[in-house]
């Protein structure tokens, strides 16, 4: 968990991975790659990060018409010079450690920004494990799942569980 921004909970991932993974990943836990709206809202994004990271806009449907994963209206880009340039194929972007961004084709594996709405983590419940804490978190997009973080030593570890009540 890297931080909120206007209702909006990031989480950059620990691993590399190509951005069709990377953003099913985001998917399967109840979220999307990042979609930016804004000037403010890239900063933020480019805050949390010190390298390259897979962002949710491509032009896999129509060539040089980009769109984002979460199906959010294209309101700002921040290409970088003479971006995109689509050279072998690129329909996927990354932004940069500077905040600019680029197309990359698919074979790239970078690490990723997930993004999910509406998620509380207020609403914690905490128990005790031996010497450490976690805590379970419900997230309202995804009722019967549960996002647990298992700190240990300042580093912590997030997972999901999923309850189904009958």
């Amino acid at each position: 968990y890297k931080g909120s921004h206007n209702g909006h909970y990031y989480y950059l991932a620990n691993n590399t991975d190509t951005w069709t993974n990377a953003s099913q990943n985001c998917v399967n836990v109840g979220g999307y790659l990042t979609a930016i709206g804004n000037l403010a809202e890239n900063n933020f994004i480019n805050s949390l990060i010190n390298s390259s990271v897979w962002i949710g806009f491509n032009d896999l449907v129509t060539e040089g018409t980009f769109v984002w994963t979460n199906g959010e209206p294209v309101s700002y880009t921040n290409w970088h010079p003479g971006e995109p340039n689509n050279q072998g194929n690129e329909d996927y972007t990354e932004m940069y450690a500077t905040g600019l961004w680029n197309d990359l084709p698919a074979s790239s594996s970078l690490p990723y920004i997930l993004e999910i709405d509406n998620f509380i983590p207020s609403s914690s419940l905490l128990w005790s494990t031996g010497d450490t804490t976690a805590s379970i978190t419900v997230s309202p997009n995804q009722n019967t799942t549960y996002y647990v973080t298992q700190p240990n030593n300042g580093v912590s570890c997030t997972d999901s569980i999923t309850v189904t009540v009958n």
